[in-house]
């Protein structure tokens, strides 16, 4: 963002930077992408090819602020959306543990290779186990969640958890987005439910944030009182005069 607003300053003044320094051979596209000619090697819409005009479209005319994502369990961010969609679907229909035959969720296949296609050193669609995105599917039909606070894959796990993820299969595929499997949860007798979902399900506002992540005030070194007494304050950050009395309320007496 700096290094932005430091260009678009120089640019006022008059300066001006080399012609090629995007789309040229040995430029920003070339060095980002693989390439300077549109073809795309990764997407998470399938798209295989861009452009220019396409990557400038909106410029100067279309902002978009507050799409933070906020990641409130302790795993990779892609295994978000599989616990908490599974979760919502499970709930939403009533599907009871017991009467799940198997659970398919067709997921962006960049998001099964970790930490990338280039360097994976675990694959999310092969066999399951503790840490692995089928074991936190698995919890969201289980326990329709995820514990907030610190809980490490492999200790103490739910025997109906290590069960279930046994059940589950990780499809991937080229044409889902950012953060969006679809989920679909097959029921011995009642059919198939499923759910797909957008990206944008941990995209909060304030308030949101703060309901969904009061389950750690237990696992704080501090009162819950003061717990709520730090979100409060940050609700109305902007009129605090110093920021010393936020500091303050996160030691703990």
């Amino acid at each position: 963002m700096r290094n932005a607003f430091l260009a678009a300053a120089l640019a006022e003044r008059g300066h001006v930077g080399g012609e090629t320094v995007l789309e040229g051979e040995a430029g920003f596209y070339h060095a980002y992408t693989g390439n300077n000619e549109g073809r795309l090697t990764y997407s998470f819409t399938g798209d295989s090819r861009t452009s220019l005009d396409k990557m400038t479209e909106g410029l100067g005319e279309e902002w978009v602020f507050l799409e933070t994502l906020f990641r409130i369990y302790s795993t990779s961010g892609y295994n978000l959306a599989h616990i908490d969609v599974t979760a919502g679907l499970c709930e939403e229909n009533d599907i009871r543990p017991e009467e799940v035959e198997r659970v398919e969720t067709l997921v962006n296949w960049l998001e099964t290779q970790y930490p990338s296609p280039a360097f994976a050193n675990r694959r999310e669609d092969g066999a399951p186990s503790p840490g692995s995105t089928h074991y936190y599917a698995a919890f969201g039909v289980v326990k329709r969640g995820y514990p907030l606070l610190n809980r490490p894959p492999g200790q103490d796990d739910p025997p109906e958890v290590l069960e279930m993820m046994e059940r589950v299969r990780i499809i991937p595929s080229r044409e889902m987005g950012l953060f969006a499997p679809r989920v679909s949860i097959h029921t011995k007798e009642r059919g198939v439910f499923t759910r797909q979902a957008t990206g944008r399900e941990f995209i909060f506002n304030f308030d949101e944030l703060a309901n969904r992540i009061c389950g750690i005030a237990p696992g704080l070194p501090i009162p819950e009182s003061r717990y709520r007494e730090i979100i409060e304050t940050c609700r109305a950050l902007d009129a605090q005069e110093k920021a010393e009395k936020l500091i303050r309320l996160t030691v703990a007496e």
